[in-house]
């Protein structure tokens, strides 16, 4: 770790970042969904420091963010990140479906791990995270430094994710050299995460060589099934699980946070505030008994859609009200909730409230099972 105070880049000046990369060195990226720690993949030192800088214990899994132009399995597969020699036919079809649909975007894909990939990376599962991020400069570094990127959220384990710079450098100042500036995140809320199980396979195979890049070829051979994949979701983010069924016409199944495909966002205990945070359900019935957790307490109001009126109005009646409130979006836009909703919880965990209370995600549309998946692992149980 470092001594010294992180340095910020302006993307126009990307050079430090890509020589740190170069030497093994992490720093702090921004992407479409939230500021990312980012390290060689392939260089166990680098992602060595990511675990170390994040406080992160090694069973959670790094995603890889990949360059632009491995945009097909094949070229994946041989870059030595994903390993089609174990994915059949229909499974192949339906990722590089998936990619051509949402990539670049905040959608990531589990697949067999590749030669490549250690097994720090993936926690020792032989299954890998990837991800090619929409953001400009986050493209505009892979490709200059011509690795793919381990990068998860830039903050220490556990606590709430970054959506600009200064959340960074709050979080991991003093741990990295640089942070490059790339203004707030679009997305607010991390990747959709989405694991591709093949079907029961055969014993038919076909062999294919693939090439990308210079020079670089490999053969590999694939087994051939009529079976299509399952669709397993384990994180939800901005790709809905609608919106990749329209996509492959295959039902998508949602996992529980036991599921056998760890993924990185699955823990019950994540995006978590120092302060304790608790999720109104009902506000008509909020509870004044004297063990209430938030009875004479200066609470930090979180409006997910609205104006909050009913939450304060519920506050009103057992004589307390917010001593701070923050609306993520007052005309319940999702996308505007999804923006704000980690600068938000971050606001109240450095206000003067001794307990943050929540209003739920308003419906099961769009960005709000994303919003409620992240307030229900960052509330305290």
């Amino acid at each position: 770790m470092t001594t010294q105070r992180a340095r910020i880049l302006e993307p126009t000046n990307l050079t430090p970042a890509v020589e740190a990369l170069r030497n093994s060195a992490v720093v702090a990226i921004p992407t479409e969904t939230v500021y990312g720690l980012a390290g060689n993949a392939f260089d166990a030192t680098a992602v060595t420091k990511i675990f170390a800088a994040k406080e992160r214990p090694s069973f959670d899994p790094l995603i890889v963010h990949v360059a632009p132009e491995l945009d097909t399995v094949e070229k994946l597969s041989a870059a030595g990140i994903v390993d089609i020699s174990r994915m059949n036919r229909e499974m192949i079809d339906i990722s590089n479906s998936l990619i051509n649909t949402f990539w670049p975007g905040p959608l990531t894909l589990i697949l067999p791990k590749g030669p490549k990939v250690m097994d720090l990376v993936t926690s020792g599962l032989d299954q890998v995270g990837v991800r090619m991020p929409a953001h400009p400069i986050a493209q505009d570094l892979l490709r200059a430094a011509q690795m793919p990127l381990a990068a998860p959220s830039a903050n220490r384990f556990g606590r709430i994710s970054p959506t600009k710079a200064e959340h960074v450098l709050e979080e991991l100042g003093d741990r990295i050299p640089y942070i490059i500036d790339g203004g707030p995140c679009d997305v607010g809320v991390e990747s959709t995460v989405l694991a591709i199980d093949s079907g029961i396979q055969s014993n038919t195979s076909v062999s294919v060589s693939v090439s990308v890049s210079v020079s670089v070829s490999v053969s590999v051979t694939i087994t051939d099934t009529n079976e299509k994949p399952r669709l397993i979701l384990l994180r939800p983010g901005k790709i809905t699980a609608s919106d990749i069924e329209h996509a492959t016409s295959i039902s998508v199944e949602r996992a529980s946070s036991t599921h056998e495909k760890a993924s990185p966002g699955m823990l019950a205990s994540h995006y978590a505030p120092r302060k304790n945070l608790y999720i109104i359900e009902d506000w008509s019935r909020l509870n004044a008994s004297e063990s209430a957790p938030w009875l004479n307490k200066k609470i930090g109001l979180l409006v997910t859609s609205g104006d909050g009126q009913i939450a304060q109005q519920a506050l009103a009646a057992i004589q307390s009200k917010p001593s701070s409130t923050v609306c993520l979006s007052a005309h319940g836009l999702d996308s505007e909730a999804a923006q704000k909703l980690f600068a938000g919880m971050r606001e109240l965990d450095n206000s003067e409230a001794d307990v943050i209370l929540a209003t739920a995600a308003p419906n099961a549309s769009g960005l709000w099972p994303a919003i409620a998946d992240r307030l229900k692992r960052a509330s305290t149980r």
